[in-house]
């Protein structure tokens, strides 16, 4: 999947150079705000706390291409082996491929 991913991101860069613009060291939540108080009747806990790496390149057009790849650090990912119940299922390392564009609101 992660050789896809990269492929994809070559092919998004096209002719820029593979050197990242900047690198992004990163910690992110992921969670549904209805599995927390106050939001939920019954919480669930289920989370992803991930320390991560992301490359990111500006690609013509007002667009980019990120490339991240990081561990889940917090306690969701141990409750069943090798599986976390956050927004991932499956091993600790998660990956992720974002391409998006810039909307300025103001300059």
């Amino acid at each position: 999947m992660w050789r896809l991913a990269v492929g994809v991101s070559i092919v998004a860069l096209g002719g820029c150079v593979l050197v990242p613009n900047s690198v992004r060291p990163e910690i992110e939540h992921f969670s549904h705000v209805t599995q927390h108080e106050p939001f939920a009747a019954t919480p669930t806990g289920y989370y992803s706390d991930v320390a991560a790496v992301a490359l990111h390149w500006d690609t013509p057009g007002r667009t980019f291409v990120e490339v991240a790849d990081g561990l889940e650090i917090g306690p969701g990912w141990k409750r069943a082996p090798n599986y976390g119940y956050g927004e991932m299922q499956g091993p600790r390392e998660e990956f992720e491929l974002r391409v998006g564009a810039v909307i300025p609101v103001r300059r």
